[in-house]
């Protein structure tokens, strides 16, 4: 019989503890939350914006305008309408209706709420502004890996395209010569010329370079084309990297069509 009436005791307890915390567990509502963006954008921008942070955490739009757009949002047996007004620097969340969220009212009108509609409002404020903010964060991103890019592409033209400087300036016909005599000595197939520029070809036990030798009176340039067994690789930016026996026989060139001159 006491074991009876202590379990009778312990559940009259345990369900008024659960009633207690219901009965108590609730804040202040606030109606209106105004919140400012760090940087303005336009109104399309803004509206874009809401609409994702909805869809991001589960509200159903029920009205939209470029102005304003009217939620829902579900959860477990409870409801909450909310209006998103907004222009290019600012939004404001309105609460308009709820059910099941341990509401008290005074004189018909909402003043007390679960914590959980705050807990709502303050996530969705927060997707807002992040989603405000994220085409001005991709653009940095995007400035920062075109930045890289074109630091990688600039030194592997400085691998690719090797320029040298002459002493002094020297005639065309003078360092034409030195070039067609530079190849020769290497090894080289000299294949086309236009006006300024030879284009050379180097086979050697199944490795093969091509490359053009473009000049003026002041400097030479080396420029790659394209080769065969080199380990050359281009990646899908469009940079090309390629192993150091590049380096030592375009070296080699260069300092045999000074040596010429």
């Amino acid at each position: 019989m006491a074991s009876r009436t202590t379990g009778l005791t312990l559940c009259c307890v345990v369900v008024s503890l659960t009633l207690s915390g219901c009965g108590h567990n609730r804040v202040a509502l606030t109606k209106v939350l105004p919140n400012q963006v760090q940087s303005p954008v336009e109104p399309a921008a803004m509206h874009d914006a809401v609409i994702r942070a909805l869809s991001r955490h589960g509200w159903g739009v029920e009205k939209d305008s470029p102005q304003s757009v009217t939620a829902r949002q579900l959860s477990k047996g409870a409801s909450v309408e909310i209006a998103v007004d907004m222009n290019g620097d600012s939004f404001t969340i309105r609460y308009l209706e709820s059910n099941g969220l341990n509401e008290k009212t005074e004189n018909g009108e909402v003043v007390e709420i679960s914590p959980l509609y705050s807990r709502w409002v303050s996530i969705l404020s927060k997707s807002i502004r992040d989603e405000v903010d994220r085409p001005a964060r991709e653009a940095a991103v995007a400035a920062k890996e075109d930045a890289e890019l074109a630091k990688m592409r600039a030194q592997a033209d400085a691998r690719l395209i090797r320029s040298f400087v002459l002493a002094r300036e020297t005639p065309l016909p003078v360092l034409r010569e030195a070039i067609i005599n530079a190849f020769r000595e290497h090894g080289y197939d000299a294949q086309s010329e236009v006006e300024g520029k030879l284009v050379g070809r180097y086979a050697r036990r199944g490795e093969t370079l091509r490359v053009a030798v473009e000049y003026s009176s002041k400097q030479f340039t080396i420029r790659y084309l394209e080769s065969d067994g080199l380990g050359a690789k281009t990646d899908k930016n469009g940079v090309t990297d390629i192993g150091s026996v590049y380096d030592r026989w375009t070296a080699n060139l260069a300092e045999t069509i000074q040596r010429k001159l």
